[in-house]
Formats: structure tokens, C-alpha cells, sequence
């Protein structure tokens, strides 16, 4: 396995275009992000000098007590993904198989040295970052740093099988203004029943409960949520074979966009499309001498989504949103 230091400064540059082009989330670093909190939130003598020194931008030795530290009642990961940002010097990322160098190289062959700018080796680094991403994204089927969390029975049945039709019944009652009189059609066990709803009862009943227990504050969340995390659950769209390499494909021509060998006016140049095989060829996304590892079939996969708005998903199970009502940890089922 190859590691690599990550500095925090140079993450908070190119956070952006990760989460941009990429659909990145911290928590797929979470246990990098988690070590590095930790040696801040408790270095009592649990951690080295040299640890510290590596991960801390300073000694938080003047911290008298564990209870000087914001740590929320319920575990908030994005605080804590937070404060690492703000008093982490570096987190370290594994690189498995891939080499930092090889990438960055792979990169600069394509970069008039002459016309190098800083967005070069940012780029450089997000191919690193992504690289390690994959490398995780593989190792763990999907699951990144959270498979015993979400292996759990309890949180997979309702990640898998409750969130998404609660969220369905919440896009279907919001989207439509309610009025006085609105029928609802059931149908269940092979008998249909049909309610006058007199008085949007039942929608005045519904609704509540959906916005209590799910935690989205907008049809528009719902619907991002649906698409992002359920596309299968929505009746339109094609399901595609190899998201990933798709999300890594479109994510990479978008990012080269801002190097310093992209053309103005040219979407896709030869340089551009040359480095865009390689690097999908390194990471294993495209095999060698295949039917895809041709500058033309790359070029037509590229036009091709390009036309859609379509949401791209790492995760192999949907990361379940919170709300105060429906907490990872305890009574979930009263969620349903």
C-alpha cells in the first residue's frame, strides 16, 4: 500500500472541484478525517509528539479538559469533518496500487513546463485524491469507511426499503397544492379502495409525519435525495452499467478544463482525450486495446453524457439523512 500526506490547505483549494465534478463527500475519508479529530479531541497522552506534529497545525495542549471540545449530544460527523478543516494540518490518503508520482507525471506530459500554472498541480492532486477514492471505493464494495455501520439489518432495511417510499409519498403529497376535496385511490392485496379525503385528512395526516421523520426541509431535498441515492426507484432514466467510470470520466474532462494544455473553444482536444484514456486505463476503469480504449469511442461517450443532468452516486447503499426523530443509533423503527 502507498500513502500519501494530504496537506488540509491544499484540500480546502480543491474541495470544490472534488465536490463539483466528482461528488465528493468527506465521509468517504471518514476514518482519515476521524484519526486526525481524534489526536486533536484526545491527546491526553494517546498520541505522539511526531503525530501530532504531522496532523495538528498546532499542539492543543492549553485544552484542560475533554469538555473545552464542542462535541455535539448526538455524534455529528460533519462537525467533526469540520473542525479537522479548520485545526488539522494534513490527513494521510491510501493509494493502494496507484503511485502519487506516476499520476502526476502521467499528468505533466501533456504540460508545456513553460505554461504551467498552480491549477496544473492542484489538478494533479485531485487525480491523486480520486485515485485513492476508487481505491477505497473497491476495497470496501462501496461502503467506504462504513460498512458495519450500514451492514447493520435495522439501518439497511430502512435505508434500502422505508426511506425511499416515504420519500416518494412526501414528493407525491408536495407536489401538488392542496385543495378542499381530493380523492386518494389505494390500492393494496389486490383491493382498491378510494377515500374522499374530506377535508385533506389524510393528506393533513401524512404530511406531518414525513416532515417529522424524514428530516428534508424542501421538495426540491426530496427529490435531489431520490435522484441521487434511489435512481433505481424512479420511474424514468436508464439505469447506466458502470456509473463510476462514467463519474470519474465526466468528472476528470471537466476538471482538465481548468488546465493549462485546455484549448479555448475546444471542448475535448487530442492531448485532452489522450490523457483521458490513460488515466482511466491506470486506474482499471478501461481495459487495454478494448473496443472503449479508442480517442473516438471516448469522444462519443463524452458527447453523450453531456447531455443528460445525470446524478452520480459512490456509495453502494444510500447514506440515510438524519433527523432529530430518526437517529442512527436507537429507535429507528419508529420511523415506520
Amino acid at each position: 500500500m502507498a500513502f500519501k500526506i494530504l496537506p488540509i490547505e491544499i484540500l480546502k483549494r480543491v474541495e470544490p472541484w472534488l465536490k463539483e465534478y466528482y461528488n465528493y463527500e468527506r465521509s468517504m475519508l471518514h476514518n482519515n478525517f476521524i484519526y486526525t479529530y481524534k489526536i486533536y479531541a484526545e491527546n491526553f497522552g494517546n498520541y505522539s509528539k511526531e503525530e501530532e506534529e504531522t496532523y495538528l497545525l498546532e499542539s492543543p495542549v492549553h485544552k484542560k479538559s475533554i469538555s473545552d471540545i464542542e462535541i455535539p449530544d448526538v455524534i455529528d460527523y460533519g462537525k467533526q469533518y469540520e473542525c479537522v478543516m479548520n485545526v488539522g494540518k494534513a490527513i494521510i490518503i491510501d493509494l493502494g496500487e496507484y503511485d502519487y508520482l506516476t499520476i502526476l507525471q502521467m499528468y505533466y506530459d501533456y504540460v508545456d513546463e513553460e505554461t504551467t500554472t498552480d491549477n496544473d498541480f492542484n489538478i494533479g492532486l485531485v487525480l491523486t485524491l480520486i485515485a485513492s477514492i476508487y481505491n477505497k471505493y473497491r476495497n470496501t464494495n462501496g461502503f467506504f469507511d462504513f460498512e458495519e455501520v450500514l451492514m447493520d439489518d435495522k439501518q439497511t432495511d430502512y435505508s434500502y426499503r422505508v426511506r425511499p417510499d416515504l420519500l416518494k409519498l412526501y414528493e407525491l403529497f408536495h407536489l401538488k397544492k392542496k385543495i378542499k376535496s381530493d380523492t386518494i385511490r389505494i390500492e393494496y392485496n389486490n383491493e382498491v379502495i378510494t377515500l374522499d379525503n374530506f377535508d385533506n385528512w389524510f393528506t393533513n395526516m401524512i404530511t406531518p409525519y414525513l416532515d417529522k421523520y424524514l428530516g428534508v426541509s424542501s421538495l426540491e431535498e426530496a427529490q435531489t435525495e431520490l435522484e441521487k441515492d434511489y435512481p433505481e426507484k424512479k420511474a424514468k432514466g436508464r439505469k447506466r452499467i458502470n456509473q463510476i467510470a462514467d463519474l470519474i470520466l465526466m468528472g476528470t474532462y471537466n476538471l482538465i478544463q481548468h488546465g493549462s494544455f485546455a484549448e479555448q473553444g475546444k471542448s475535448l482536444t487530442n492531448k485532452q482525450a489522450e490523457f483521458l484514456l490513460r488515466y482511466l486505463k491506470y486506474l482499471g476503469l478501461i481495459e487495454e486495446d478494448s473496443s472503449k480504449d479508442d480517442i473516438i469511442n471516448l469522444r462519443a461517450t463524452v458527447s453523450n453524457l453531456k447531455k443528460y443532468s445525470l446524478v452520480f452516486n459512490w456509495w453502494s447503499i444510500p447514506m440515510q439523512k438524519q433527523s432529530p426523530n430518526n437517529p442512527f443509533g436507537g429507535k429507528m423503527k419508529s420511523a415506520w
